[in-house]
C-alpha cells in the first residue's frame, strides 16, 4: 500500500494546491501550489491553502513530526515559484517566435532566483508527458537552469519531435525545484521503508545505466516504494530488482513543485 495519500486539493483563483502527506511520519510530503502569475495566492497564507492543510492534518490525526535529518527540506516562496514557471513558458514561446507579457524584469529582480539551483521542466498535454529535462547539479542560477531545462523539455528531449507552435497553447509547463541528492548507503534491505512517496525522488546508477524519477511520478501512478525503486532501475535500463544489490548506487532527494493550472488558459 502507498505511504502517501493525497491530503487535499482545493482551487484558490487561478492555482490548485495539493497537499501530500506521508502516513508514516504525519509531516507535510509536498505542497503544491500550481498556477500563473497574479493568483492572489501566496503558500498557506491564502485561507484556500490554510484550509487544505488543515483538513489534511484531521484525516491524520494532527500528527506533525520531524523529518529524518538527512532530508533537506527546503522552500521556495510561491511568487519566486510561479515566475519560474512563466520563465519556462516564456523561453519556449520566444523559441517558437510567439509573443507573451511576461516581465523578464521579475526574473532578475528576485534574489531567490539568482542563486545557484537545480531544477526539472515536465511538459504536459491533454494528460500526457510531452518532454522533461532537468539538471541534479548546479548549472548556474536557478532562472538560467529552468530556461535551459524549459528549451530542453520542448525540443530536446529525444523520446519526442520537437514541439511546434500549435501545441503551445495546450501544453502545461511543470518546474520542479530539488534538493542536493544524498546517497543512501544502509542495508538494502530496509531501502523501501526509507522512501517517503511524495517528499522523494530516486537516482539509480548500476552498470552504466542511470535513472531518474522525481517525487511526484510514484504519488500520479499509485506505485508503492518498491514499485518505484523498480520503475527507477527500468528508467535506468537495468532490471528492475537491481537496486537489492549492494553494488547498485542510489540516491535520494527533495523538490518543491508548481505547475500552471490547465485551466488558465
Amino acid at each position: 500500500m502507498p505511504r502517501c495519500i493525497r491530503g487535499g486539493r482545493f482551487h484558490c483563483s487561478q492555482f490548485e494546491i495539493l497537499v501530500l502527506w506521508p502516513l508514516v511520519t504525519g509531516s507535510v510530503s509536498v505542497v503544491m501550489i500550481r498556477g500563473g502569475e497574479g493568483s492572489g495566492c501566496d503558500s498557506v497564507a491564502c485561507p484556500a491553502a490554510k484550509t487544505a492543510i488543515w483538513n489534511s492534518r484531521k484525516r491524520l490525526g494532527d500528527s506533525m513530526s520531524t523529518v529524518p535529518s538527512n532530508d533537506e527540506l527546503f522552500s521556495i516562496p510561491p511568487p519566486s515559484g510561479r515566475r519560474l514557471v512563466r520563465l519556462a513558458r516564456h523561453v519556449v514561446a520566444e523559441q517558437l517566435g510567439e509573443v507573451d507579457d511576461f516581465n523578464i524584469e521579475e526574473v532578475w529582480n528576485d534574489s531567490v532566483l539568482q542563486e545557484p539551483g537545480r531544477a526539472f521542466v515536465s511538459l504536459d498535454l491533454a494528460g500526457e508527458l510531452r518532454g522533461c529535462i532537468g539538471y541534479l547539479e548546479p548549472q548556474g542560477p536557478l532562472f538560467e537552469v529552468v530556461q535551459r531545462a524549459a528549451i530542453g523539455a520542448a525540443f530536446k528531449d529525444p523520446r519526442f519531435p520537437p514541439l511546434k507552435a500549435a501545441e503551445l497553447s495546450r501544453i502545461v509547463f511543470e518546474v520542479s525545484v530539488l534538493t542536493a541528492p544524498w546517497e543512501d548507503v544502509e542495508d538494502r534491505r530496509t531501502l523501501p521503508g526509507r522512501i517517503v512517496l511524495g517528499r522523494h525522488g530516486l537516482i539509480i546508477s548500476y552498470h552504466g545505466g542511470r535513472g531518474v524519477l522525481l517525487p511526484q511520478v510514484p504519488v500520479e501512478w499509485g506505485w508503492d516504494a518498491v514499485q518505484f525503486l523498480e520503475k527507477t532501475c527500468m528508467k535506468a535500463s537495468v532490471p528492475p530488482g537491481s537496486w537489492r544489490d549492494e553494488e547498485c548506487r542510489v540516491w535520494l532527494f527533495s523538490s518543491v513543485v508548481f505547475r500552471e493550472n490547465s485551466m488558465v488558459r
